[in-house]
């Protein structure tokens, strides 16, 4: 379980460096008079800076009061890219900044992928601390098997906070402690936490009454084969009741293998795919597939927003597609119908 668990996690680290090697540095922009262009070159007393625009260079010059104080407080270094309203042009060459309104710096896949990691040691060392070592219980069911319902809530909100903290991390790194939290997430992100959230708790309600309904079951089969086997084994008791008493103790052992079916099961990678008999489960396969696939999309997606980080008090995590959000919670919902239609041991 482990290995394929870490072949997937490199597979991922291997997309995200290529995607990263592959993107290309985007052209300078003008939006409502806002110039977006990367830093080439600065000035060694900060009053003027020299940025790229289209094929040509442009020089941008501020006061040295504003100058200090900016540098100061952003420190602005060849390669970053900057978002400036632009004012007259300078007689001894260059235009001056009128307004400043951004600031992004480049972060390596190195780096990028250091703090991810930290992130992700962080997470499980926090699961280790919480099931005192234990790692599989927390994606392990009732019936000792791999539960898909536990393992989509720990793969999304695993996902999710490895993201976070790698955010925070990354940005206390490129600016410094003023930037310490301010980390949001979009309504997708919050839509598809409470479907992964809803799908575990219905999940583990649906379990719980099959098996508590197949509990009462054994006791009132137990109860209903020793009165038969009572009546049976009465003086002169005539063979009808024999014939009832095997069928109610057959009665019990079905109910038997009902409850034993849901508590003596074996942690197995088909667990996620198959159900309690050992049969292939579409229900199953289709929801594990689409929440790895929803992970994944938002993990390289993320890993491609944080080469760029902002200076601001406030950002919002990447946002993953509508289509995702609505396939993810088609999903989980035939999952969950499947479950709460099917016997015991078959959902």
């Amino acid at each position: 379980m482990y290995r394929k668990l870490l072949n997937v996690v490199l597979f991922l680290m291997a997309c995200m460096a290529f995607g990263a090697v592959a993107a290309s540095d985007p052209p300078a922009a003008i939006e409502s008079g806002i110039v977006k262009a990367r830093v080439t070159a600065v000035a060694s007393n900060y009053t003027s800076f020299t940025v790229r625009i289209g094929d040509g260079e442009e020089k941008l010059v501020l006061d040295e009061v504003a100058a200090k104080a900016l540098q100061a407080k952003l420190r602005i270094n060849p390669g970053d890219r900057i978002a400036v309203i632009l004012g007259a042009p300078e007689a001894a060459g260059g235009t001056t900044v009128k307004e400043f309104k951004g600031l992004e710096k480049q972060v390596g896949v190195g780096y990028r992928l250091l703090f991810l990691f930290i992130g992700l040691v962080v997470i499980l060392a926090c699961f280790a601390v919480f099931s005192t070592g234990n790692l599989r219980g927390f994606v392990i069911g009732a019936d000792n098997r791999y539960s898909n319902s536990k393992i989509q809530i720990v793969l999304w909100f695993g996902s999710l906070f490895v993201i976070y903290l790698g955010t925070l991390m990354l940005r206390v790194y490129v600016y410094g402690w003023d930037l310490l939290g301010g980390v949001g997430i979009t309504e997708n992100l919050l839509a598809l936490s409470g479907l992964s959230v809803f799908t575990y708790g219905s999940a583990k309600a649906i379990t719980s009454s099959q098996h508590e309904n197949a509990k009462q079951g054994l006791e009132k089969a137990r109860g209903e084969a020793s009165a038969a086997q009572g009546n049976a084994a009465a003086p002169g008791a005539a063979a009808d009741l024999q014939v009832l008493a095997a069928h109610a103790a057959g009665l019990q052992s079905q109910a038997q293998q009902q409850v034993d079916l849901k508590t003596q099961g074996t942690p197995e990678m088909k667990n996620l795919f198959c159900d309690d008999l050992g049969n292939l489960d579409f229900g199953d396969s289709q929801m594990f597939f689409i929440v790895l696939l929803t992970v994944a999309i938002f993990i390289l997606t993320s890993f491609h927003f944080l080469e760029w980080v902002a200076y601001s008090p406030q950002i919002i995590l990447p946002d993953l597609d509508t289509t995702l959000l609505s396939t993810f919670g088609l999903g989980q919902g035939a999952y969950l119908v499947k479950k709460a239609a099917s016997p015991l041991g078959r959902g």
